[in-house]
């Protein structure tokens, strides 16, 4: 289809050809029409007979001379890259921008750019049509690179039409060309313009992937903001002492930055929501919480994570400033949604003047999460022990939100990062729960709350590990989210069974059988999978 002022339509109706068209001045310096590092495809090329009957003629004055124009999509994008930015390929002021109409029309939304470059005595105007959306306006000073609109399909004043049957950016540079015509005007005249080299390539053929070195002002990622400095909250005046303390996101201890949070239901009826974006430790908007202690020692810091959202994200961001050190935490909030879980037991000084805090915004630990919720809801301190656990081959059972449980083992000290979560199923053994099928591979928390079921391996029974109820800053019961677990076990006679996997203790309880392990020989996991042998051999 070739696009032409209607007064000279018989004059392009003639035979298309490509002898009149000139080359582009080797230093006038374009780059392709998209950002830079996209992965650009040529699914037109140059003249009728390589994809596209708007590719025609070159030198005629009544036409417009599209005959070295180019049909380009983002193959790495859905949709062909529908709805990704076109920039501009050197810099320029804007002499049209908006709908093509009546003999203009199949170029649907486009933007005509007449260039800075004039070494040549000559004036090139480079074209970008079927835009899904435009960002500039006529008039406007434009930079290599800096954004125009967006990949689309339109034409015929509409986003979408049967003229052709994907979207993509047509692109084409004439010089001395007039701008005008029937309707909205376009331009006509002048010479096609072979457009190479163009970042770096030539001859150009259909089915060619070029990739952009657009590097110009406007194709780099927005600089963040800086990172805010945290400011003592003047109201705050609750003071963690011998009792766990609740700091609400919304209580006089947080202080929110930036505009972004979207209210939502969480713990004590509120929290904030967030969506993820951008890389870990450059966050623009969250939320800081003074922690203000009375004495020195080590404090359990514990967060609430507010169910009912489907996409939270797997790896949120928590930085947490105590005794002049600075602790980053990726928590996976996915997993945990509806429970308190521990991020630590951290060395607090004694201090009540804001210096020490914790901080949690929309920064994503791996690029999967981006765009996913971060969801900032209560925090929990309370008096923590430096090694939060003493007995090597100890081992945490923590459930999660979409079934089955997590496991963490005691190094003497500390736990271990959690395992993925698993189904006990007597059938087939331990099996991935559906947090792994979402494809999780963010580093996980370790585990240093009491807030979890122990399964030590002795003969005694289970018992919850944190039996009291937690307090809020007025001292009320707070019990909400919590996942303690207490397995309660009968007196009997216990046998000891020998196996391949070690020494069990088998006691019986109602009509089955508990099996608890001596941990000999083996680590906690791989007695995991012994339970289920030992099941199927009983």
């Amino acid at each position: 289809m070739v696009v032409l002022p209607p007064a000279t339509s018989a004059a392009c109706s003639t035979e298309c050809g490509s002898e009149g068209a000139v080359s582009k001045p080797g230093d006038f310096d374009i780059g392709l029409p998209f950002v830079a590092g996209e992965n650009v495809e040529v699914i037109a090329g140059y003249g009728p007979s390589a994809g596209s009957m708007m590719h025609c003629r070159s030198h005629d004055p009544g036409c417009a001379n599209d005959y070295y124009a180019l049909d380009l999509v983002l193959p790495d994008h859905t949709n062909h890259g529908l709805g990704q930015p076109v920039v501009a390929i050197a810099s320029g002021t804007v002499i049209d921008a908006g709908w093509g109409t009546m003999g203009w029309k199949a170029y649907g939304q486009r933007v005509y750019i007449i260039h800075d470059y004039g070494n040549d005595g000559h004036t090139y105007t480079s074209m970008y049509a079927h835009l899904n959306s435009i960002d500039v306006t006529n008039g406007q000073s434009v930079e290599k690179g800096q954004v125009l609109g967006t990949l689309g399909g339109s034409c015929n004043e509409s986003l979408s039409c049967s003229n052709f049957s994907i979207p993509h950016l047509h692109f084409s540079i004439h010089r001395n060309s007039s701008f005008g015509g029937s309707g909205s005007g376009g331009s006509y005249g002048g010479r096609a313009v072979i457009p190479e080299p163009i970042d770096g390539y030539s001859g150009l053929v259909n089915g060619d992937v070029l990739v952009s070195a657009n590097d110009g002002p406007g194709t780099s990622e927005p600089e963040p903001e800086p990172e805010p400095e945290p400011e003592p909250s003047e109201s705050c005046d609750i003071i963690v002492d011998q009792i766990p303390v609740t700091l609400e996101e919304d209580g006089p201890c947080a202080q929110r930055i930036g505009n972004a949070h979207e209210s939502i239901d969480g713990h004590g009826g509120h929290a904030f929501a967030l969506a993820a974006s951008y890389p870990a430790s450059e966050s623009a908007n969250g939320l800081f919480w003074s922690i203000n202690i009375q004495h020195a020692g080590y404090y359990d810091v514990e967060v609430f994570v507010p169910d009912g959202i489907s996409e939270l994200t797997r790896a949120a961001v928590y930085e947490i400033e105590h005794s002049d050190t600075l602790t980053t935490i990726h928590h996976d909030q996915h997993a945990r949604r509806g429970y308190w879980t521990s991020l630590g037991s951290l060395y607090f000084g004694p201090t009540t003047d804001g210096e020490q805090w914790l901080w949690l915004g929309d920064a994503f630990a791996d690029a999967s999460d981006e765009g996913k919720t971060v969801a900032i809801d209560a925090v929990r301190i309370s008096p923590g022990q430096e090694c939060p656990c003493q007995t090597v081959g100890d081992e945490l059972r923590q459930d999660c939100a979409d079934g089955g449980q997590r496991f963490s083992e005691c190094d003497g000290c500390t736990w271990d990062s959690w395992t993925e979560c698993v189904n006990a199923d007597e059938n087939d053994g331990y099996e991935t729960s559906e947090e792994e099928d979402d494809g999780d591979d963010s580093e996980p928390e370790s585990p240093t709350s009491d807030d979890f079921t122990s399964d030590a391996g002795d003969e005694e029974e289970d018992v919850d590990q944190n039996p009291e109820a937690s307090f809020d800053a007025s001292g009320e019961g707070d019990d909400e989210g919590s996942d303690h677990g207490v397995d309660d076990q009968e007196e009997g006679s216990n046998t000891t069974t020998e196996s391949t996997c070690g020494k069990f203790v088998v006691a019986p309880v109602g009509s089955g059988l508990l099996f608890i392990l001596l941990l000999v020989s083996m680590g906690s996991r791989r007695w995991r999978q012994c339970l289920v042998a030992s099941r199927r051999s009983a």
